[in-house]
């Protein structure tokens, strides 16, 4: 299981597109439940653009969109250069489409401008309701269809996590997971990361153990987590995870 830990396309960042609703404009990227989405007016060739000013960079190995209503037959190009310059830009990989959720591990990006093209969608006009972008974090030895039992007699969320919203009615599919012999070093920086993101503050990730037959990625909170049980030199533990759409 792997999902995007923080988030670097942030309001600090200047935008810019090839063509833009004014209705649905960027602040739409920031609603992190995905009701609001950003509209160009056109489908053939949109591009949006992040700039991190001179002398900064944008950093990920990973990114995602949510909400989208891309068409699979469209080219989508996650660009990277270090000038507002795209003829031969020094970075350039097309991700695979997938259904409302596109989640992609990428070579390592760190450039000042990011652009995202998007070629030859059927679709007009074309939308996107968030973009995440960030270091892709993983857990592993995952299992699913663990007992409900375990998992409540355990669900005591880890105290001190923020940005907790109990107003918002989440309606997606919940899987009860667990992770199985996990370093400390594993157990420790998930900790950290569900502390730093906080209880209701959705991710873009995916389930693709062999053992758990999801091939979509998902836009999720984790919404539950079990105590740390330490199994001689390993760890095990118990969480939830609750799509958000």
């Amino acid at each position: 299981m792997k999902f995007i830990s923080y988030n670097v396309i942030t309001e600090d960042l200047s935008i810019s597109s090839s063509s833009i609703n004014l209705q649905y404009s960027y602040p739409n990227l920031f609603d992190s439940y995905g009701s609001q989405v950003v509209k160009f007016t056109g489908y053939t060739d949109e591009w949006i653009m992040f700039d991190s000013g001179s002398g900064n960079t944008i950093d990920f190995d990973s990114i995602g969109f949510v909400n989208h209503n891309i068409d699979p037959g469209a080219t989508i190009t996650i660009m990277g250069n270090s000038t507002d310059s795209w003829t031969t830009p020094a970075y350039s990989q097309v991700l695979t489409w997938s259904e409302l959720v596109i989640f992609a591990e990428l070579n390592e990006f760190s450039y000042r401008y990011l652009r995202i093209r998007i070629q030859n969608s059927v679709i007009d006009p074309i939308q996107i309701g968030i973009i995440q972008a960030g270091e892709a974090f993983e857990i592993p030895n995952i299992l699913a269809d663990i007992s409900t039992d375990e998992l409540l007699s355990e669900s005591a969320f880890i105290s001190g996590s923020g940005n907790s919203d109990s107003s918002i009615n989440y309606t997606g599919r919940s899987f009860d997971l667990a992770a199985r012999d996990v370093t400390e070093e594993i157990k420790q920086q998930f900790i950290d990361i569900i502390r730093l993101i906080g209880r209701g503050s959705p991710v873009i990730g995916a389930i693709w153990e062999s053992n758990f037959s999801l091939e979509k990625p998902l836009y999720f909170i984790f919404s539950a987590l079990g105590k740390p049980k330490k199994n001689h030199y390993k760890w095990d533990f118990t969480f939830s995870i609750t799509e958000v759409f």
